[in-house]
């Protein structure tokens, strides 16, 4: 199997792709100067990138001016123009912000969680970037982690944002120790069909973690494994290799989720379930640069922009973005 990983361009960090449907995606990023740039992508190719400027949030009267984060995530309603952008601050506020291609709009700090069920305090905030998920058309959900390891999750509806609750941790036989787990790292969220979702997470194993949402519920955690690696001088024999980043994922039918992060050797690596069952992981390579292997060292983002295929972007050791349209018809086995 030959995937071409075709480069975006150097310069650009911390990207999150969001699908505009028919096909088009948008891609945001940020630049060194913390300007925060917008790319388009349709059937003719890659638009010229817009500048929408060092992103800044305002509290609720715009009394007080606080930064953003650097790493955003991103969905998107395909049946109206609107793309919902949530980041992190470093006082660990969610911002959140509701805007068009065209960039308009400030972000909102909505403040950092203060409580959880039973009035349980949650020390510092959100501890990592967050995740973003538009599980109906009329709703968003959040996700990101407090600074003991539990995911935090947080809805957006007709009648505004609700509270905080937690998903909680997993257990010790998952995690090695409760709370053990990447606290500053993103979690990875989609929806999945009306009214379902996934979270995904890396483990403290370098193990790919899943909790699920079937409309009315939370499942347990569940661990989905690593990838396995074949032994150089034994090729009969494998051996479980790390996840060596957070993961992403995306959802392009109401049966179908596809999950991606950076492996074991800098090559991206990619899991799928498909109504039933959860496939091992397979490899899609890495860049190729002047004959030059390019691993992987920077945040992975996915997105699904149409039936049977995912776009997935990712930051390379070279400083560039790539990107791979990867097709369900042409490359699955």
């Amino acid at each position: 199997m030959h995937l071409e990983w075709a480069t975006i361009g150097p310069g650009l960090f911390c990207p999150a792709v969001v699908s505009l449907g028919s096909g088009d995606i948008a891609l945001f990023a940020r630049v060194a100067s913390g300007e925060l740039i917008c790319q388009q992508k349709s059937s003719a190719g890659w638009g010229v990138p817009a500048s929408w400027g060092v992103p800044v949030a305002q509290t609720e009267g715009a009394k007080v001016t606080v930064p953003v984060g650097w790493q955003l995530a991103a969905c998107a309603d395909a049946a109206e123009p609107t793309i919902d952008l949530v980041a992190n601050s470093p006082d660990g506020d969610l911002l959140h912000l509701a805007t068009t291609v065209e960039g308009s709009g400030t972000f909102v700090c909505l403040g950092a969680p203060a409580a959880a069920p039973a009035n349980r305090a949650i020390p510092f905030g959100l501890a990592s970037p967050p995740a973003v998920c538009r599980s109906t058309p009329d709703r968003i959900d959040v996700f990101a982690l407090a600074a003991d390891g539990e995911i935090l999750h947080a809805v957006c509806n007709a009648d505004g944002w609700g509270p905080f609750d937690s998903l909680g941790v997993p257990p010790s036989d998952l995690s090695g120790t409760v709370g053990g787990l990447p606290s500053a790292e993103a979690v990875a969220a989609c929806a999945c069909g009306s009214s379902r979702m996934a979270v995904f997470r890396r483990g403290v194993r370098n193990d790919l973690l899943l909790k699920w949402w079937d409309g009315k519920r939370w499942s347990d955690y569940a661990s989905l494994g690593a990838p396995e690696i074949p032994d150089e001088s034994y090729p009969a024999v494998t051996t479980v290799g790390p996840i060596t980043g957070p993961p992403a994922a995306c959802s392009w039918g109401p049966t179908r989720l596809d999950v991606f992060a950076r492996g074991p050797y800098g090559d991206l690596v990619h899991t799928w379930w498909d109504g039933s069952d959860w496939s091992g992981f397979t490899s899609l390579g890495m860049p190729v640069t002047n004959g030059q292997m390019v691993p992987f060292t920077g945040m992975v983002t996915a997105c699904s922009a149409d039936v049977n295929s995912c776009d997935v972007v990712a930051g390379a050791m070279d400083g560039r973005l790539y990107h791979l349209t990867w097709n369900h018809c042409d490359n699955d086995a």
